[in-house]
């Protein structure tokens, strides 16, 4: 039977991404993002803990591409330039303590709440989530808007 241990601590290249290893964190949801969405030093000290603990590749939160597609009242946000900088500075921390960085863009459709968003919830159907609000269905148009968003 082959040592999975040494092959779990073993360095790996996936096309020009070299790891040190084959551990990858998930991204999970801290909530340690400002009420805007901009990135917080509590944030990047959260993962940069999880780097010095040994992981080779982070995948950061939930990162909304749009306001009406928060998830929480402190959402990680992508949506806007302004967001540049804190997430800069966030992979030059986790890179300097030894691990890649890689981010979850998403929406979270009719996941979220008007709560979050001060905005009508929007999904691909008008069908809800048990206990959430019914979403009003995307029309073609948002839809290409929400693409355009993701790129």
């Amino acid at each position: 039977m082959p040592n999975t241990t040494n092959h779990l601590f073993s360095p790996i290249t996936i096309q020009n991404l070299q790891l040190k290893n084959r551990i990858v964190m998930p991204p999970m949801g801290t909530r340690y993002a400002t009420f805007g969405g901009a990135v917080t030093q509590r944030l990047i000290d959260y993962y940069v803990e999880r780097a010095r603990g040994g992981v080779g590749l982070i995948i950061v939160s939930f990162a909304s591409i749009s306001l009406d597609g928060i998830s929480s009242l402190y959402p990680l946000g992508i949506w806007d330039d302004s967001f540049v900088p804190g997430l800069r500075d966030l992979v030059q921390a986790v890179h300097a303590a030894g691990a890649k960085v890689a981010i979850q863009l998403a929406h979270a459709g009719g996941q979220t709440s008007y709560a979050f968003t001060r905005r009508p919830v929007v999904a691909p159907s008008a069908v809800p989530t048990i206990g959430r609000e019914t979403p009003r269905e995307l029309t073609i148009d948002q839809i290409g808007d929400l693409t355009e968003a993701f790129c």
